[in-house]
């Protein structure tokens, strides 16, 4: 049987590797990451510890030693770390010791900033499918007054990514949905139907780009 030290020091090995941090509250480890290597596809990863453990017994161990590490040697080598964070937040400011800024761990920008907080802004009013052109009407106003200097093509990039990571499809070309009898651009959750697009109003714009600029000035 392996001793205590050297499984937490292979848990290290993993995590230094990803350069991961744990999010106690929330039960699961987040690093930074791009699947394919280029820089706009890097996007935030979560890995639960079960996850982990799986990833370091096949990775990192032999399978003679691997039946031995457990879920408490990861949370341990987080420790040892000084990777382990109360919760998680989003902010342009400093947060408070113990809190984990996702900002702080990244190479973001302000345009990005700005359509991450969009994007979370619209989930959260419950919007199941959106007018794509409307979307990046309300963005562009936004990046606007923020001063973020955004064009058009690098914000299309970026609302992309952005609503994609929140599980939005973007539905263009071939792929437009029938809307009010004519094919149009649009961003749906998957399982959304055509009739659950909804029209961002002018009083929703306004109150949606107060709150944001608000948040992010």
């Amino acid at each position: 049987m392996p001793n205590e030290y050297y499984l937490i020091d292979a848990c290290s090995a993993y995590i230094e590797g990803k350069d991961a941090h744990y999010l106690a509250k929330e039960g699961y480890a987040v690093h930074y990451a791009s699947s394919t290597g280029r820089k706009s596809d890097y996007t935030w990863h979560r890995l639960t510890t079960p996850e982990m453990l799986r990833m370091i017994k096949a990775l990192k161990l032999s399978m003679d030693k691997a039946k031995f590490l457990k879920e408490h040697h990861i949370v341990a080598a987080f420790q040892e770390l000084g990777r382990v964070y109360e919760y998680a937040v989003r902010s342009r400011w400093n947060v408070g010791e113990g809190i984990f800024n996702y900002n702080e761990h990244c190479e973001t920008s302000l345009g990005s900033d700005i359509m991450s907080a969009l994007a979370v802004e619209l989930v959260q009013r419950g919007y199941r499918g959106l007018l794509l052109m409307e979307v990046m009407e309300v963005y562009m106003e936004l990046q606007s007054k923020l001063d973020s200097q955004v064009n058009f093509p690098d914000a299309r990039e970026l609302l992309c990514k952005h609503f994609e990571e929140l599980g939005f499809e973007i539905k263009s070309g071939a792929y437009r949905p029938l809307y009010k009898g004519r094919k149009t651009p649009a961003i749906m959750m998957g399982g959304a139907l055509p009739r659950d697009i909804i029209q961002i109003t002018e009083g929703s714009s306004e109150v949606i780009i107060n709150k944001i600029f608000g948040e992010l000035k």
